[in-house]
């Protein structure tokens, strides 16, 4: 079921003691609500609404401080779904060697393996629609003809797109019809009370846009609000615990890691290698990993190289999106450079978009270093209050 919190007068948890309350109905909340017991008692609270709303998204809006990044009201989704909305729907399973501590890199390590993970691994797969890969094998054909000698460097890296829409769309109805799941919209986490001991939630505030404060308690509280949402909430309830909750080695925000997407450069392919492949013509792209091989030797850490051929870059409009027809209009002028490095403070990021002279590009996706003090910035974001 679900409900419009802006839109209620009588507060429907004052009477009620869940026994799951899970933050947030992105891809974790909404999988979450869905997974559990029918015999359970579950609310769902959603900060925004059904649909985008300005009121509900203005509050995604931050400060980087770091590295150009996106900006945070563009990256994330702060409705029904979450950034499901927007997402791509290209996926690509961890391998055994993410999860595995590094000598060479601090911090790095995971307290759980693959091995973990892999009985769910059919299951999210269908929960994702990623059950087949047609369209990767339609986009990447013609390669595996020109490169199948095996690579000391280089493994095939394994990519699912999925074919169904966000979840909003996909399991809204599902969220609806179940009378276990109590749905609230319009419903803002704005503090958590905890028990004397600081050892378990003891009560949810919880504010609506009309500036309406409701009490929800729940037997287990989930945080399913992303990466960059979770500890900020974390970090914003201090009123008993100074650093925020569960920070007490303060790690709590720290790490923040993405993949980083970057253009190394242009490639020609020889002609022989266009005659060896069946159709002639190579198709839209193909994915490369490093092999354990090469991390190991080289001490390098994962990553994926994207090779795009020039049709698919001008069939997409990869090059003639507003921002990067602005990008390089900025980047064939040197006075125009410095103009843009007065404002902003820092110089921006010139590349070729043009590729005329190249039959295409190849990107790379990499995995970061893990950084103590990458996170920082998460006390520049606004927080939602009365």
């Amino acid at each position: 079921m679900i409900y419009n919190l802006n839109e209620i007068e009588k507060d429907p948890f004052k009477d009620n003691f869940y026994d799951v309350c899970i933050i947030g109905s992105g891809f974790a909340g909404i999988t979450l609500a869905l997974s559990l017991n029918e015999n359970l008692n579950v609310l769902l609270l959603e900060a925004g609404d059904i649909d985008y709303s300005a009121e509900s998204q203005e509050i995604y809006e931050g400060k980087n401080v770091g590295h150009e990044y996106w900006d945070l009201t563009d990256c994330r989704n702060r409705w029904f779904g979450g950034t499901s909305n927007t997402w791509g729907g290209w996926c690509a399973p961890l391998d055994s060697r993410d999860f595995e501590k590094k000598d060479f890199i601090e911090f790095s390590g995971w307290p759980i393996s693959k091995e973990d993970i892999d009985p769910y691994f059919e299951e999210t797969m269908q929960i994702f629609g990623l059950s087949g890969s047609d369209k990767v094998k339609e986009f990447t054909k013609g390669w595996d003809d020109v490169l199948t000698k095996p690579d000391k460097y280089f493994d095939g890296f394994d990519i699912r797109v999925s074919k169904q829409e966000d979840f909003k769309n996909k399991h809204g109805d599902a969220v609806k019809e179940r009378s276990y799941i109590h749905c609230y919209l319009n419903a803002n986490l704005t503090d958590i009370a905890l028990t004397k001991d600081l050892d378990s939630v003891k009560v949810l505030e919880i504010q609506n846009y009309k500036k309406k404060v409701f009490n929800a308690r729940a037997k287990i509280t989930i945080l399913a609000t992303g990466g960059l949402e979770n500890p900020r909430l974390l970090l914003s309830f201090n009123k008993q615990c100074k650093n925020g909750i569960g920070n007490n080695n303060d790690l709590v925000g720290r790490f923040f890691c993405e993949h980083p997407h970057f253009e190394l450069g242009d490639f020609i392919i020889e002609e022989h290698l266009f005659e060896a492949s069946k159709s002639g013509k190579l198709s839209a792209m193909k994915y490369l990993a490093p092999s354990n091989e090469f991390q190991a030797e080289d001490k390098v850490l994962n990553f994926g190289i994207e090779l795009h051929t020039k049709d698919f870059i001008e069939r997409e409009g990869s090059t003639n999106t507003f921002k990067e027809t602005l990008r390089t209009i900025i980047c064939s002028s040197e006075w125009a450079k410095y103009v843009v490095k007065s404002i902003k403070g820092e110089e921006i990021y010139c590349y070729s978009s043009t590729y005329d002279w190249s039959d295409g590009i190849f990107k790379i996706e990499s995995e970061q270093v893990p950084n103590l003090q990458a996170g920082s910035f998460l006390d520049q974001m606004s927080t939602y209050s009365a």
